[in-house]
């Protein structure tokens, strides 16, 4: 699933193609895509309007109109195809005035989601976000705070949208190895110190990520040669192999549904 980093990249780069564009054309290839409103509807009402900007909020794409907000949801497997050719699985295509390749969102299982609305932030599934975990509203005290009246295990709690948006199955793993914390450690039983490790962790992991990358190369296609920092993961998908601490072997258990990677050794 493209998590923060990802669609942090993908944004910048859409950014740099297609704001101050004019949509020419809506191509919808598979209706269910469209939320909330007609294919007919979302394709008259963004026809002719200018991409003032795209911004991203947790994992969700906020393309800012005229008078409209387009609010784009990659899901577990969306992909972004800038191209001339119309990709397989395209769920929805845009041409733009003045660019002869088109923004095409695409999806095998055919799970991303694409909603017109007046004011994105009074959408419920937004509203009920947690702070963006690259911004500022995600301090060190709202951190804390809620870490230490939580029972919930830590590592299903940081990847709950409800309580901090844009980190996921990847990342979160990641950044519990940077801690020294387990993954399944009850959250309220971590020392304010350990919390301090994780806050640091959480910022530092998707800083990294977005500087070398991230995994964005599986999620955005559009001709370039890009970087991979996923060949820098320290635990995640690592099951069986070396610690690249301390040499031992890295476990993966299943929590709250999801795999989990973790050095039995090196976190507490």
């Amino acid at each position: 699933m493209p998590e923060l980093p990802e669609v942090e990249i993908i944004t910048r780069e859409l950014n740099s193609v297609f704001r101050g564009k004019r949509i020419l054309d809506v191509l919808v290839y598979r209706d269910k895509a469209i939320k909330g409103i007609s294919k007919d509807e979302f394709i008259r009402k963004l026809i002719g309007e200018k991409v003032k900007g795209i911004i991203r909020r947790g994992k969700v794409m906020l393309f800012e109109m005229e008078n409209v907000w387009l609010i784009v949801h990659l899901k577990i497997n969306g992909q972004v195809y800038v191209s001339e050719i119309k990709p397989s699985w395209a769920l929805v295509g845009f041409k733009f005035e003045g660019e002869k390749r088109c923004l095409y969102l695409c999806d095998f299982r055919g799970l991303v989601e694409l909603r017109l609305s007046e004011d994105p932030y009074k959408e419920l599934f937004l509203t009920k976000m947690g702070p963006d975990a690259l911004s500022e509203e995600f301090s060190f005290e709202y951190f804390y705070s809620k870490v230490r009246n939580s029972r919930s295990k830590i590592k299903p709690l940081i990847m709950d949208q409800n309580f901090v948006a844009g980190i996921g199955n990847i990342y979160a793993a990641e950044a519990l190895f940077r801690a020294k914390i387990r993954p399944d450690r009850i959250a309220s039983s971590l020392t304010e110190e350990e919390v301090k490790r994780l806050y640091k962790a959480i910022r530092d992991v998707l800083n990294d990520s977005i500087k070398h990358g991230a995994a964005v190369k599986k999620y955005l296609i559009d001709g370039k040669n890009r970087k991979d920092f996923s060949n820098n993961f320290l635990v995640y998908n690592r099951e069986g192999e070396a610690c690249r601490v301390c040499g031992g072997k890295i476990a993966k258990v299943t929590l709250s549904g999801r795999g989990t990677y973790f050095c039995p050794t090196c976190q507490v």
